[in-house]
């Protein structure tokens, strides 16, 4: 180099004596300047100027860009003579440094990444140029967090395996040039550099001499780790060599490696390795060549009387160049750092990554109208209250995760514009976790602070909207323990086992709509006190048996009533213990009748309760009356004196009648007495002694399909005001101390056999018609009087035998009685008509 100029707007006097400095790939040209004028030169007319370096060698010139970053006068003994100055420049790059930011990049390469900064760093278009001959993934995520600009460009560049360097135009403006393969770098010299001993260079315009070779152990084997956890089950993990099989032995392993596929992986251990051993191999020397420049590559040869130990050959690419040079040396030479050109160079990593070490408040985002917006995962996005780009959109980060309770299910989504609080994976802003959410001043606390300081609650706001929640809450405050839950909508629970739910005093439960209850097996319900239910319309279905233990006395009192029996009915009131003895004392009955009995009245009465039950299936009462020929009789209303156990009859096998069975559960459903009171046996062994009354203020139906039986040592009485009717396709049977039936309507009775036996007295009151039809026998039998009084017509059909026994039987109807007793039979009447003939036997008197 014979002379270097200095060029700048506004200082044309200046003129340069001495040169130092370093140009080196990836990093911004410093050179520092002493410098002469005639004329005085204001610092502040120079700094921040553009400038151009002229680098004069023996072949040509090379033109360095940059700008005067430094420039200060010198102190000089002579005031009249040529004023002295320092300047220093460096690359247009150094300037960026001044720019401190912090903002995201999503979706994009580092190679677009890094132009944008430069662009809005102030390069143009045409001042940064990107030579990419590798493809380069995008990157979903890259932050720059209190970092500037060029840190960051250099950080990028170490990341993807980028260099840059330097040009300039003939005008002197700088150009930066991106390239990811030195291995393509461009040729600075037309002609291979001759190589020579220093005694020689006199005899070449350029040529390289001092030359040495350094080589440096470095490791041989790179092994990258990583997890993705949109893929936790897959192995990410990659591993590549290089060097002697010393090298190789020697192990460099990173994790996380920054990579989400294995196939990144392999790219990135093996970028890893290259720039570990970038420098494994250098070739140092001297040379006076101007036009070698960092990032391109010259062919050097060493001539016949090298006497050199080192003895480099082939092409290699420039690293570094360092400038010393004064004015009127004698012999003035820059020293090259080089490498193989096959060889990829990758710039070392020196520059420090953002760290963060704390957590960080930011505010949930999302779309337009959107109160919640995540994805499958749960994953929300934020906005970070230092990145100052960020729209506060559902675009403002990528898909964070929210760390959820310690639980298999648990799932909570904070909602946008809550304050959450954000960690970060081994302090990587690139890798954040929301922890929680947190309060401000404008989504504070649901209940007022510290007023309900003895509050805990959970609770969720409906969306949109946020009209109603869902909410559980504890109070803890003494003497106000509560737990609250409301369910703004619907409420399930599902319990798989046993659930069990204890109230110490009261409990209400209050259900404006509907309520069903479904119970696969049994439902046990005891209530020590009152249990009173009041209900509009109800319906029960039972599929199996019923059974109702009733201590004291069962009142029921309905509008109208239909009942429909599928096969048999036994009702017994009373304690059969208790009730066994009453009966004794009365010449009782051993009990509602041989179970052969049922077998017959089925038989003379099923076809019968089939059509009857067929047809109130689809026509209700009327549809039963209709089954058996009967016509539209009437609103039925049953003739059942009472009971609460059913004797069920079903295919001909029969089950135990209730007094068979063993006792039930003690406890709260031990017997305890019947209308009458309970005596001192009315144990265990079920409901004491009693009696059954009915009472039904409207119309009354009953249908039995196969056989009924009532049974009770006490009373038995019911009283209809509608119409009754009653139909059973087997037998009826009635065994009581004493029996009453009052109809204020028509009466109806369609039976397969009728048995009626009371100890006292049997009265049957019906104010309108009595119409009773049984298909087999009838034995009505009473110990006192047996009355049946109709307002209407009565009609009694029997299909077999017509029994009534007692000390007199009367038939009243109008002013005519027909009396039957042990002394004869006597007809009284106003007119007595005989058709047809008659016979007479015995004693006869008319009056």
């Amino acid at each position: 180099m014979h002379n270097v100029r200095f060029l700048v707007d506004g200082a044309e006097t200046l003129s340069c004596r001495s040169l130092r400095g370093t140009e080196r790939l990836g990093q911004s040209t410093e050179l520092e300047f002493d410098l002469f004028s005639t004329e005085g030169v204001a610092p502040a007319d120079v700094v921040g100027k553009p400038c151009a370096v002229v680098l004069e060698g023996g072949i040509g010139a090379r033109i360095v860009g940059g700008i005067v970053t430094r420039f200060s006068a010198v102190a000089t003994a002579n005031p009249n003579g040529e004023r002295r100055y320092r300047a220093t420049v460096h690359s247009r790059l150094a300037a960026v440094e001044l720019r401190t930011r912090s903002r995201i990049f999503q979706k994009m390469t580092i190679p677009d990444i890094v132009k944008k900064v430069l662009l809005e760093a102030g390069y143009d278009g045409r001042q940064v140029e990107l030579r990419l001959y590798e493809s380069h993934i995008e990157r979903e995520y890259v932050v720059q967090y209190a970092e500037n600009d060029a840190a960051f460009v250099r950080r990028m560049c170490e990341d993807e395996g980028l260099v840059f360097r330097f040009d300039a135009d003939e005008e002197g403006v700088e150009r930066i040039v991106l390239e990811d393969a030195t291995t393509y770098s461009l040729a600075a010299l037309e002609e291979p550099l001759p190589l020579v001993d220093v005694s020689a260079l006199g005899m070449f315009e350029i040529a390289a001499f001092d030359a040495r070779i350094l080589a440096k152990r470095r490791p041989g084997k790179v092994t990258l780790r990583d997890y993705n956890h949109e893929k936790p089950d897959l192995a990410l993990s990659a591993t590549s060599k290089a060097g002697t099989d010393v090298e190789q032995s020697v192990e460099v392993y990173e994790g996380p490696g920054g990579f989400r596929e294995p196939d990144e992986g392999d790219a990135r251990a093996r970028l890893r390795l290259e720039t570990l051993r970038a420098d494994a191999l250098e070739l140092v020397f001297r040379t006076t060549a101007v036009a070698l420049t960092p990032g391109l590559s010259f062919t050097i040869e060493a001539q016949g009387d090298y006497a050199g130990s080192a003895k480099p050959a082939g092409k290699y690419t420039v690293v570094a160049v360092e400038h010393q040079w004064t004015f009127g040396d004698a012999r003035v030479a820059v020293e090259v750092r080089a490498l193989p050109r096959d060889t990829p160079y990758r710039l070392p990593r020196t520059a420090a990554r953002p760290r963060l070490t704390g957590v960080q408040s930011a505010f949930v985002t999302g779309a337009a109208g959107e109160e919640i917006h995540t994805d499958a995962q749960g994953r929300i996005k934020v906005q970070f209250p230092w990145d100052l780009e960020g729209k506060g959109d559902e675009k403002a980060t990528l898909p964070i995760r929210v760390m959820q309770p310690n639980m298999p299910g648990s799932m909570a989504i904070p909602r946008v514009g809550w304050e959450v609080l954000v960690a970060f994976e081994d302090g990587d802003p690139e890798k954040p976790v929301v922890l929680g959410r947190t309060y401000n001043a404008k989504f504070a606390p649901p209940y007022q602070l510290p007023a309900n300081k003895t509050v805990t609650a959970l609770q969720t706001y409906s969306s949109p909207g946020s009209g109603g929640t869902n909410s559980i809450r504890f109070d803890d405050a003494a003497g106000r323990q509560h737990v609250f839950v409301q369910a703004q909508f619907g409420k399930s629970v599902s319990v798989s086992n046993d659930m069990v739910t204890q109230t110490v005093k009261n409990e209400n439960v209050g259900i404006t709509g509907s309520q069903t209850r479904t119970v696969g097996g049994n439902e046990n319900v005891s209530v020590t006190q009152a249990y009173r239910t009041a209900v509009g319309p109800q319906s029960a279905t039972v599929g199996g048996k019923q059974e109702i233990y009733v201590k004291g006395h069962t009142i029921v009192g309905v509008g109208s009533e239909s009942v429909l029996v599928g096969a048999a009915v036994l009702e017994k009131v009373g304690n059969p213990v208790n009730g066994l003895l009453n009966l004794a004392k009365a010449a009782a009955m051993s009990g509602a009748g041989a179970l052969g009995q049922y077998g017959q009245f089925l038989a003379a009465g099923g076809g019968l309760a089939l059509s009857g039950y067929e047809g109130y299936k689809h026509g209700g009462a009327a549809g039963a009356m209709k089954g058996v020929g009967l016509g539209a009789v009437g609103i039925a209303a049953g003739m059942i004196p009472g009971g609460e156990a059913i004797f069920a009859v079903a295919q001909g096998a029969a089950q135990p009648a209730p007094w068979r069975e063993g006792p039930p559960p003690s406890g709260d459903t031990a017997g305890g007495g019947g209308g009458t009171g309970a005596s001192d046996n009315a144990g265990a062994g079920g409901p004491g002694p009693g009696h059954r009354n009915t009472s039904v203020k409207g119309a009354m139906t009953e249908i039995i399909a196969g056989a009924s039986a009532i049974v009770t040592p006490g009373d038995i009485g019911w009283y209809t005001v509608g119409p009754s009717s009653f139909l059973i396709g087997g037998s009826y049977t009635t065994k009581t101390a004493r029996g009453g039936v009052s109809v204020l309507g028509a009466s109806s009775e369609t039976l397969g056999s009728l048995k009626i036996d009371v100890k006292g007295v049997l009265a049957r009151d019906v104010k309108g018609p009595v119409r009773t039809t049984i298909a087999g026998a009838l034995t009505s039998q009473a110990s006192g009087k047996h009355t049946i009084k109709a307002g209407g017509a009565l009609t009694i059909e029997v299909g077999g035998s017509l029994t009534l026994q007692g000390g007199k039987v009367s038939f009243n109807c109008g002013g005519a009685t027909i009396t039957a007793s042990e002394s004869g039979v006597l007809i009284e009447a106003g007119t007595i008509t005989i058709h047809r003939s008659s016979k007479q036997s015995g004693v006869t008197g008319h009056t």
